[in-house]
């Protein structure tokens, strides 16, 4: 019906600067040698996908319907 459309724009806008600053984060993470615990990451994904109203399993499943891999996300 359409009425969803700006929202997903909006969701799409956030994942697409956070896959972006996640980028930029793990470029100086390799340049400076900073690991990150699966613990934190998790907790990093699950936060993610709360700030955008969505189970974890939601988060990624709508990460791969927008061709995201998810596997890469994560690294």
């Amino acid at each position: 019906d359409g009425h969803g459309l700006p929202i997903e724009l909006g969701v799409e806008k956030q994942l697409l600067e956070r896959m972006v600053t996640n980028r930029v984060l793990q470029q100086v993470g390799r340049d400076t040698g900073v690991r990150i615990e699966d613990a934190q990451l998790e907790r990093a994904i699950a936060r993610l996908a709360q700030e955008n109203k969505m189970s974890v399993e939601a988060f990624r499943n709508n990460m791969v319907e927008d061709g995201v891999d998810f596997v890469k996300f994560r690294e």
